[in-house]
């Protein structure tokens, strides 16, 4: 029952995505490593990392309380570049 309802979450996630096809193939044109998976494997991968992304959850280093006033004064947008120190993946920029 419960692996039901997880499933049919994961897949109204996957529905819900706003990444395009565009973006996934200059993501994985811009990393040779993934030239050799197959179609379904490519498909599974993006699967995955739009769950990851969808539960990530952005937290500011050294008490830092990121908030939506932030991302609304920056104004981020799909073009932007942002260089993210942390190593995080600046989850909340691409919040819409």
């Amino acid at each position: 029952m419960f692996q039901f309802i997880r499933n049919w979450l994961d897949q109204r996630i996957l529905q819900r995505s706003t990444i395009t096809s565009a973006q996934w193939a200059q993501a994985f044109g811009s990393l040779p490593l993934l030239d050799n998976l197959t179609a379904d494997e490519k498909l599974r991968l993006q699967e995955l990392a739009i769950l990851f992304l969808h539960h990530k959850v952005f937290e500011g280093a050294h008490g830092l309380v990121v908030t939506w006033a932030m991302v609304e004064v920056m104004q981020p947008k799909p073009t932007d570049i942002v260089a993210d120190p942390a190593c995080g993946i600046g989850g909340f920029l691409s919040a819409t």
